[in-house]
């Protein structure tokens, strides 16, 4: 293709228009195929020919069409968000949905209004460092670098969209790198959004098992010695499907296993409203779908979790469906238990205390500052430090927390259990005895890991 050229239109009011016209190929009746693009001055018609006159050459020349960084979102939300396509894009849970959608706000605050195309390395740079500044509204601190690294990451994805949909050239995010920042806050108190978690200690799980009401206890135990997720244990049946076996997640008594194949994700609030214009008004407020990042996996039931599963059966009406459920036989949200509550205050346990039936209100009273989360990583930091002196190897280890590989297992679950080696050994004792019941007699207050 060559440079183009420019064209001369005389309007009626007597000015004139230069029209920088630019060939892009050729339509299928061997006619060319024309962009035209009008300017007030010629040397400004003239001035854009020479800038597109490469990508004009070389094929890869496309008319940018103008955009905010807000029309962006605008178009990202409704085609990736919309129900109507969530049919064919299973890979976009309702929880993904609803966090994406929380950052995409963020990212309008700061950067909405800017133009897309003409976004550099520099404004990128300067929305991360905008991030940095901005307070965490449910912690009060400046956002976790896993938090910005999210961000950031969303942002990417919504410029590499923009970049299809013609209102970028290049990906102004293209060899960007996320600067480190690990001085805002603590190591050893990081909260819940940065993705860092801790090993509890045989003395804070004794005191928190105290504080929970019946049913609440049972979630933590399932949490503490079979490593499910929230969503994981709130879509655990009695039972398997009869129809299909991997249709659901369940207990299996007789083989002494957990099936986990599915976790529960509920929607709230417009994403509930346009889920429910697609599926129907009486369509459930939330959807079984396969666990966090594909880990389906079989998880080996231990016997003293498998008898305070059992007696809880007893007391269960519905004996095949849903081991958490609603009085409707619907599934519990795993807020309605275990969501983040801050409490302003500390516990006066001279007041008096009684079980709860939530998870942060728990913790309040046994005096804990911990993650529902970092239940799990108790579970596979015991598992790590029982190796050598049980039966079972790293990579079983790794393929009941449902990791890809052995060396996530090892790089989030290898916490210490305590601060020195002696601390270390004296609690590595604890929870050996812990974790090695004699389920005979009753003896000893946890579990023996079963294959």
């Amino acid at each position: 293709m060559g440079r183009g050229s420019v064209q001369t239109k005389q309007n009626k009011d007597g000015s004139t228009t230069y029209y920088a016209v630019i060939v892009t190929g050729i339509k299928p009746d061997g006619k060319p195929n024309q962009e035209w693009k009008g300017f007030k001055k010629e040397s400004e018609a003239e001035a854009y020919l020479d800038r597109v006159s490469t990508d004009v050459r070389e094929g890869t020349y496309r008319q940018i069409k103008p955009a905010s960084v807000n029309d962006l979102c605008d178009k990202y939300e409704k085609i990736y968000f919309d129900p109507k396509h969530l049919k064919n894009r299973k890979h976009y849970k309702p929880s993904v949905i609803q966090s994406d959608a929380s950052v995409i706000a963020r990212i309008r605050r700061i950067a909405g209004k800017w133009q897309a195309a003409n976004l550099e390395m520099d404004h990128i740079e300067e929305i991360e460092g905008k991030l940095r500044q901005q307070i965490n509204p449910h912690t009060d601190r400046p956002y976790a670098d896993n938090t910005v690294r999210n961000t950031m990451n969303v942002l990417h994805k919504i410029l590499k969209f923009g970049i299809k949909q013609k209102h970028l050239k290049l990906d102004p995010m293209a060899g960007y790198e996320l600067s480190s920042n690990t001085d805002h806050f603590n190591d050893d108190n990081r909260d819940d959004e940065d993705g860092q978690g801790r090993a509890l200690s045989l003395v804070e799980i004794t005191k928190l098992l105290a504080q929970c009401a019946t049913k609440l206890a049972l979630v933590v135990m399932i949490a503490l010695y079979a490593g499910l997720r929230r969503a994981e244990i709130f879509a655990l049946y009695w039972a398997p499907d009869s129809t299909d076996l991997k249709a659901r997640s369940y207990v299996d008594f007789e083989r002494n296993k957990i099936y986990v194949n599915k976790a529960v994700y509920f929607l709230y609030g417009k994403s509930l409203e346009k889920y429910r214009e697609a599926m129907g008004k009486d369509a459930p407020a939330y959807r079984f779908m396969k666990p966090k990042k594909n880990s389906v996996r079989v998880v080996p039931l231990n016997p003293v979790l498998k008898r305070l599963l059992l007696d809880y059966k007893l007391t269960a009406k519905d004996k095949s469906g849903l081991i958490f459920q609603t009085e409707n036989g619907t599934a519990v949200d795993p807020n309605n238990l275990c969501r983040y509550q801050k409490h302003e205050e500390l516990f006066d346990a001279s007041k008096g205390s009684k079980p709860r039936a939530h998870f942060s209100d728990a913790l309040w009273q046994a005096g804990i500052v911990a993650r529902f989360h970092d239940l799990r990583h108790s579970y596979g930091s015991i598992l790590l430090n029982q190796l050598g002196k049980s039966d079972f190897t790293i990579f079983q280890v790794s393929k009941w927390m449902g990791h890809s590989s052995i060396d996530i297992t090892c790089d989030i679950y290898g916490h210490k259990m305590g601060t020195t080696p002696e601390q270390d050994q004296e609690i590595f004792a604890a929870f050996n005895a812990f974790f090695t019941a004699d389920t005979q007699t009753g003896a000893g207050q946890g579990p023996a890991m079963v294959n």
